[in-house]
């Protein structure tokens, strides 16, 4: 009992002691987050499908709070959570889709230097899955910016790079958040030049109203 105080002394000298959610104290065996607001974002999730694309929450609310701490605060704590959140739903669509390769969408060159990490690559570290790591060669505006449909594409266009041929394989795209699905779709023209693709899956921590919205029927 006494090297428990001992430990949580520590963490609370060299953490934020309060929940990034609610404001609240943080639990102690937690980091950064109380276990009210994790029990809610557990209660939130369920796997969701429009058309090849998968999502676990709605971004908004709690899981909105905890991603964004995640990626702009450069938690990683949090991102350990996340992993653990996910494992049985990643698990069950790599199995059940019979994935070949997972490919993280690769950030900003900038603003991975700024975070030190790209937020979709560490949690699929934190669960021990290989991954192919893709270049991202234009450096673009942040797409939820940029209202107009014909912007966001000329924005996102010929921003990324795969050197790998995937003929007859089947392809994981792993994000954080869909917000619009322009990133997406220009990541899959590229993907989709080198060689003939099986079929392409798409699996989103998170996906925006504005993307529920425009794809309302579920699979």
């Amino acid at each position: 009992i006494q090297m428990k105080n001992i430990i949580q002394n520590i963490r609370r000298l060299f953490f934020d002691n309060t929940c990034v959610c609610c404001g609240e104290k943080a639990s102690d065996n937690l980091i950064y987050l109380c276990y009210n607001c994790l029990d809610k974002i557990v209660r939130q999730k369920s796997l969701n499908k429009v058309g090849d694309t998968y999502y676990i929450w709605p971004y908004k609310g709690e899981f909105r709070k905890l991603l964004l701490e995640y990626k702009n605060n450069s938690r990683l704590a949090l991102g350990k959570i996340i992993s653990s959140l996910i494992e049985e739903e990643i698990f069950k669509v790599v199995y059940e889709e019979d994935i070949d390769y997972i490919v993280p969408i690769p950030i900003n060159f900038r603003r991975e230097q700024i975070r030190g990490f790209n937020q979709v690559e560490e949690i699929l570290k934190n669960l021990n899955y290989s991954f192919l790591k893709t270049n991202r060669v234009k450096n673009t505006k942040k797409m939820f910016k940029i209202l107009d449909k014909e912007k966001r594409e000329n924005n996102i266009k010929n921003s990324f790079k795969v050197d790998k041929e995937f003929k007859a394989k089947n392809i994981l795209i792993f994000d954080d958040i869909i917000t619009t699905g322009a990133t997406i779709e220009e990541f899959k023209r590229e993907l989709i030049k080198n060689g003939e693709v099986n079929k392409i899956v798409v699996f989103s921590l998170s996906a925006s109203k504005t993307y529920m919205n425009s794809n309302k029927r579920m699979c």
